[in-house]
């Protein structure tokens, strides 16, 4: 399964499989956006842990094992 979302500049995706769940965090902006808790919890994989404050055109991935 799948679900995603987009507001004010951030997008927020996620893909659910057998093992766990794959998320994006993405500040599709030129404005800085807070960041909706918990928009990628797990294990960082891409852009480090997420911060409060997702700065301008900023991408985050993490991976949540099961």
């Amino acid at each position: 399964t799948a679900e995603a979302g987009f507001d004010s500049g951030l997008l927020s995706a996620a893909w659910a499989f057998p093992g766990g769940m794959l998320r994006l965090g993405a500040n599709l902006s030129d404005d800085v956006v807070n960041a909706p808790a918990p928009i990628a919890p797990g294990d960082a994989i891409w852009g480090g842990a997420i911060p409060a404050q997702l700065p301008p055109w900023s991408v985050y991935w993490s991976m949540e094992r099961r």
